[in-house]
């Protein structure tokens, strides 16, 4: 699986490169603009990346503009739906409106507010058979 990570915040981004990498191929990017661009990239090359998690406040081109504008993409490239990349924006800012914008204009699956907990992340990714079961022990 592929995952971007569109975070400005560089703890940030290896904290979930690190929580996701056995699961997959992580790219980290800083701006939105790069997400865009990077996304674009692999999906012509056949090699989209299947999972998403774009901080919202990040500069050039916010998270959720990023977003739209990736949805954007996939429709242009015959992206169906069940094809289409799951996304979870990432922010600090946890307020309603955030969490709208969110779900409804950028079609994200859910809403993770900083700091993120690497087992409630997982624990959703999992809800979701986005990455296998937890081993038991």
């Amino acid at each position: 699986m592929r995952i971007l990570i569109a975070e400005d915040d560089d703890d940030a981004a290896l904290y979930l490169s690190r929580a996701l990498s056995r699961y997959g191929t992580c790219d980290r990017v800083v701006t939105g603009r790069e997400a865009v661009s990077l996304f674009r990239d692999r999906a012509e090359d056949g090699a989209p990346h299947a999972l998403l998690l774009m901080d919202i406040m990040m500069p050039i081109m916010d998270g959720q503009e990023a977003l739209k504008a990736i949805r954007d993409v996939e429709e242009e490239l015959g992206l169906v739906h069940d094809k289409r990349a799951t996304a979870f924006m990432t922010t600090a800012l946890d307020d309603p409106d955030n969490i709208w914008r969110a779900h409804f204009d950028g079609l994200a699956t859910g809403y993770f507010a900083k700091p993120i907990r690497v087992d409630t992340l997982l624990r959703r990714l999992r809800d979701l058979d986005i990455i296998p079961p937890a081993e038991s022990a």
